[in-house]
Formats: C-alpha cells, structure tokens, sequence
C-alpha cells in the first residue's frame, strides 16, 4: 500500500476539526498526527510553531457558523483576574511590538492589547448567541472601530504622560518635531530644556491635545526645500488660530539669509504666511543616509564639482566640504532668536 502523502492542507484542516470539537486548546502537534494517523515529523515539516498554525485555523473559521463559540465560548480554567487572562490569551512579543511601533509605554501597549482582547469576547459572545446571526463582516467592522477608539486613547494618554514627565503644562507650550536622521529631534530636545515644552513627534501628535497649548514650536529637517512635519500646521492651522506658532527648520547647509527667505517663500503659504521661520544648522553623515538620499546626494555633488569653486552658493559649498566625512554642526547658539522671540 503506498504511504500516504501528508499536504499542508491536511495539517490545517485537522486541526480546524480539533478546534471546533474540542478548542483551540486541543490543537496539538500529537493530536494533529492522531487525527490524520501518521507521525509527528510531518506536522513538524509544516509547522514551525504552533501560533502560526493556530492563525490559519482562524483562518479558515472565518466562514464557520459557530466560529466564536469555538474561539471564545470555550472554557478557560485558573483565570481569577484579568492579568490572569491576558497571561492565558495574549502572546508577550504583541504588547512590544505594539509599544516599539506606536512608541509608548510597555503599560499602555498591554492596556490596549487587553482592552480589544475583552471586547472581541465581548462581542463574540453577541455574536454566538445572537438568532438568526450577525454577519462576520458587520462584527469584523465593528472590532475595527473599536480598536481605532482604544488606540485614540493609548495615545492621548501617552501623549499627556509624557508631557507631565517634560513639566509642560496646559498653558505653555509644546514643540512638534519631525526627524529623518536626529538633528531635528535634537534641536527639539534642547528647546524642551531650554523652555520647559514637551515634545512630540508630528505622526504622534493628536491636535485636540495640541490646539490647547498656548504656543506650538515646529522643528523640522529640510528635505528637497520641503520642512519636514509642515503638513500637519497646514492640515490643522484653522484649529491653532491664535497660538503663538514658529517654526524651525534644519538643514545642512550653513545659514544664508537668502537662502532661508526661498525657503520661507516656498514653504509659508496661505495661512502659513508670515509665521517665524527660524534655521539651525544640522549634521551629514551619508553612510547613515538611506539609500535613495545617499544616491541622490552624490549625484549632486558630481554636478557640483563641474562648477567653478569660485561661483559656489553657501549651500553648495558646505555640501562640498562634507564630502567623504560625518559632520555633526548641531549648536544651542541657533536656538537664541528662536527664544527671544519665545520671551517677546
């Protein structure tokens, strides 16, 4: 007789028929090689883990009726309290990625984990008991909104929290930051010592929490005559309408009032027109440029080398003088109109 052929497919759906009759719980690589009466070492070929198995299971519940009642519904034994829960449920890399990738606290990322953790067996329990039945995709749009609302607040917690650690308060003022390579973040950084502002990055940033700060700082890297982070003063200028706003922008080039005023002519439009455009110098380093920039930059430079020396702009020639070296022209001495002008 020949010898059965073992698929991958085999494998996930015998453990799906596991779970539905006995949980998730029940899918393990012995009771798998059971199900299909063969040995454990072809379920080992497919299966590096068994999470991963697991999430094809789920995978394949999606169109099975009693989906959360074999997902949810089943029983869970030596919970006393949510942290028991969570320790049952939850895999402990999901609160890191979730805190790496959102940036804030491992606390508030497992706070999150945990809320859509209750609501999804809160509304799975709906969902199995509920005749003649709510639609997948209605429960699925559902868990969505709620997730949206949960990380809403894991990040307007996180934004308040961090701003108590800086000293802010609701009064003064906060600086808004966007950074590719860290000049940016540092000027930002040394404008939160020098004025007691806290500090956020422009993607983290929630304007309701903004638009209650009496001043709003932008810092941001030049980027092809672009500010980095302006899009969200545009995006929300109507609701900072009577703030106190400047911005900074960074850039490697050494400063040059003409070439500050393209920048400014470029950029402050519209409503952005006639807000405070403060420069301070950056830093250039093309090994840590990623690949386009660095690219880009030495094309630049090849073009720049066919010119006369002599007929260099500013900013040509410290693009120049950086060829081949890490320089780093970060200083507090550019911050000094900046707070001046804070204190007028």
């Amino acid at each position: 007789m020949p010898k059965q052929r073992i698929t991958k497919e085999m494998v996930v759906q015998a453990a799906f028929e596991i779970a539905r009759s006995g949980g998730m719980e029940e899918v393990l690589v012995k009771n798998i090689a059971d199900k299909i009466g063969c040995s454990v070492q072809p379920i080992y070929s497919y299966c590096k883990n068994m999470d991963t198995l697991r999430q094809e299971v789920a995978q394949l519940a999606r169109e099975e009726p009693n989906l959360f009642k074999i997902f949810i519904l089943h029983q869970r034994k030596g919970i006393s309290s949510l942290e028991d829960l969570y320790q049952a449920e939850a895999s402990p890399q999901a609160a890191i990625f979730l805190a790496d990738k959102l940036q804030i606290s491992l606390q508030r990322a497992r706070q999150l984990h945990l809320n859509m953790l209750l609501y999804t067996i809160g509304i799975g329990t709906v969902f199995a008991v509920a005749t003649p039945g709510i639609s997948a995709d209605e429960i699925y749009t559902q868990q969505e909104t709620a997730y949206e609302a949960f990380l809403k607040q894991a990040l307007e917690i996180g934004f308040q929290l961090m701003a108590e650690r800086e000293g802010t308060t609701m009064e003064k003022g906060i600086i808004l930051y966007r950074s590719k390579y860290g000049a940016a973040r540092k000027y930002a950084q040394w404008l939160g010592e020098a004025t007691g502002y806290g500090r956020a990055e422009t993607s983290k940033a929630m304007i309701g929490e903004v638009a209650q700060y009496g001043t709003v700082i932008l810092c941001g890297g030049i980027y092809a005559s672009g500010i980095a982070g302006l899009s969200f003063l545009k995006k929300h200028i109507g609701r900072l309408e009577g703030k106190k706003i400047a911005i900074l922008c960074v850039g490697a080039s050494p400063y040059n009032e003409g070439a500050l005023g393209q920048v400014r002519e470029h950029n402050l439009t519209g409503k952005l027109k006639g807000i405070p455009l403060f420069y301070g110098r950056g830093a250039w380093d093309m090994d840590s440029m990623k690949f386009l920039d660095r690219t880009l930059c030495s094309a630049l430079q090849r073009s720049i080398a066919k010119k006369d020396p002599s007929t260099y702009e500013p900013w040509m020639q410290g693009l120049m003088d950086a060829a081949g070296q890490a320089c780093d022209w970060t200083d507090r001495k550019y911050l000094e109109p900046l707070l001046d002008y804070l204190k007028g």
